[in-house]
């Protein structure tokens, strides 16, 4: 007997219906650090801060956030950015914040404006905004309003805070300058608010403006004695010389005394052949360079800046000064520079050891001491 079997089919109908998924991401606190380096006598670029950062988009609820803002937290003082503190209405926009700056060797301080406009943000990028399409409608950053364009509405706003190259150049003097930039996000869907930090530093050199400070004879033309004195005692000793001299130095590095370290070579002019390189030389006028009898020779140390202690330098070698940062510091006013600057005292002293007056030739005796300096930032 044949038995028949009833095969069921079973057919599954599946069926796919199109779904739009919302694109959004939702407003948030901001903390960032920014820097950069630049020279006040070379070209300097714009520093972006925030370079067109979300406050939030919804694109399935474009009033949700399309009409967020940022305000200050201070009308009145620049700390950490001044400007308005409420959300615009027309003719009350400011597209600025004043910032303060404090270089962190000296304490110096500078007030400077940061660029701050609000854009309109579209998501996705539509033909209405700028920069292929995503962005436009530039206001100041405490506005608050909406674009259409078509019937697309702007999804939600985007922040971009810069400080333009002049307003980096407004930077008096070399060195570390730090700012701490704090605003608020204002959300339009439920009033909450998002602290925004930035944390800024300037690098900021001055090398055209790097010096070797001789406090005693400000922009003249240094002219040193070796004050040579009789030995004192008996009637013998005075036909004996010797002879010391300080020097005050103050070596500034258009970085506000910043730099790893300094490196310093001493140089005289004499041709005179042999002699010690511990030894530097003067000579008579009109004598021969190379007769030990037209020549007087000194030696030279440097007092060391953060310990005090006496640096032997040698003729034509480098001498390094090294941990800066614990080093005692000055503030000098320098020609062209319209503020004080730190520079690191290095004082010199210039000994002559004893001679007999007799062993040298009688005349006036005269050299150059060249000092070159070159900062390590």
């Amino acid at each position: 007997m044949n038995r028949m079997q009833k095969l069921t089919a079973l057919i599954l109908l599946i069926c796919f219906a199109r779904v739009t998924w919302a694109n959004i991401l939702p407003p948030t606190a901001q903390d960032i650090a920014v820097s950069t380096t630049y020279d006040r006598s070379g070209a300097i670029a714009k520093l972006s801060i925030w370079d067109d950062t979300s406050g939030g988009y919804d694109t399935n609820n474009k009033s949700k956030w399309g009409l967020n803002f940022w305000t200050c937290n201070s009308e009145t003082d620049p700390e950490h950015g001044m400007c308005p503190t409420r959300v615009a209405h027309n003719g009350e926009w400011n597209m600025v914040i004043s910032q303060k700056f404090v270089e962190q060797r000296s304490g110096a301080s500078q007030v400077i404006k940061l660029s701050a406009t609000r854009r309109s943000e579209w998501v996705p990028a539509d033909y209405c905004g700028s920069e292929g399409g995503r962005y436009g409608d530039e206001k100041p950053m405490n506005a608050s309003g909406q674009n259409i364009c078509g019937s697309t509405y702007t999804s939600g706003v985007a922040l971009d805070i810069h400080i333009a190259p002049d307003e980096l150049k407004k930077i008096p003097v070399g060195g570390i300058w730090k700012a701490r930039l704090n605003i608020t996000l204002h959300s339009n869907h439920d009033s909450t608010k998002y602290n925004w930090q930035a944390d800024i530093t300037l690098n900021v050199t001055d090398n055209s403006n790097q010096a070797i400070y001789l406090p005693e004879f400000g922009e003249a033309q240094p002219q040193i004695d070796l004050n040579l004195r009789p030995l004192p005692g008996t009637q013998v000793n005075h036909s004996k010389l010797r002879g010391m001299t300080n020097l005050d130095m103050c070596l500034y590095d258009g970085y506000g005394g910043n730099s790893s370290s300094f490196v310093l070579n001493f140089q005289d002019t004499g041709a005179a052949a042999g002699r010690d390189s511990a030894l530097f030389s003067v000579y008579r006028e009109g004598g021969d360079a190379q007769n030990i009898q037209d020549r007087i020779d000194y030696t030279l140390s440097l007092r060391s800046p953060t310990d005090n202690t006496s640096l032997p330098v040698r003729r034509g070698e480098d001498l390094t000064l090294d941990n800066l940062n614990q080093a005692q510091i000055r503030q000098v006013h320098l020609p062209n520079i319209p503020q004080p600057v730190i520079c690191i005292p290095a004082p010199l002293k210039l000994e002559t050891p004893e001679f007999s007056i007799s062993s040298k030739s009688a005349g006036r005796y005269r050299g150059t001491l060249r000092i070159n300096f070159t900062p390590q930032l």
